[in-house]
């Protein structure tokens, strides 16, 4: 949680409006776009998943899919299948530890995608 100090200009405003505390805390959330492709669009029964939440890496959000999915016995993991981040693969990035930005778009490819 991010807490912001009211600079000066605020706090002489917060004399007008008493409602004013020194401290403001903001809670940043992130939309992420996950866009599953071939059989994973079954697995989430939809072409698209907007995320409003904070993930902190795609280690992360991968945790978050696999247990939000409608089929127990079918696991993602980067053996079965292509991650895209902003179209780029997360081997050519960071793997797993690749920090998620806000409005970043992933793209999620089984591996027996076909051809």
């Amino acid at each position: 949680m991010l807490i912001v100090t009211l600079n000066q200009k605020m706090q002489r405003r917060r004399k007008q409006w008493p409602i004013f505390e020194e401290r403001i805390k903001l809670v940043i959330v992130t939309m992420l776009k996950v866009i599953p492709i071939g059989h994973l669009r079954k697995l989430f029964g939809k072409e698209e998943i907007i995320l409003r939440k904070t993930f902190v890496d795609a280690s992360e959000l991968l945790e978050y899919l696999n247990k939000t999915k409608s089929d127990d016995r079918v696991i993602i993991n980067r053996e079965n299948t292509l991650f895209f981040v902003k179209d780029v693969e997360l081997s050519a990035l960071d793997g797993l530890e690749t920090k998620l930005e806000d409005n970043t778009v992933i793209t999620l490819v089984p591996i027996t995608h076909g051809g």
